[in-house]
């Protein structure tokens, strides 16, 4: 499926996302795919190990996406 749609991985190829929480050996099970398309929207993609929630062995993983929005003005209507 990966190949079929032309995935790319939006995380950096390495970085550690899982600590065992008996023996703490870190791990990289798990991944962050996107379309070719958003990759250059990315402006970070990184796992933050500060941010790990209690009783869990998984890292959080930030990804930060800039997408532009118009802005709208609001239409004008009378205050009674």
């Amino acid at each position: 499926m990966v190949a079929d749609e032309g995935l790319e991985m939006a995380l950096p190829k390495g970085i550690p996302t899982l600590k065992h929480m008996a023996t703490n050996p870190v791990s990289c099970p798990d991944n962050v795919w996107c379309s070719p398309k958003f990759i250059p929207s990315i402006v970070r993609c990184e796992v933050d190990s500060y941010l790990q929630p209690p009783c869990t062995d998984h890292f959080l993983i930030v990804t930060i996406i800039n997408i532009p929005q118009e802005r709208v003005e609001p239409n004008s209507s009378y205050n009674f």
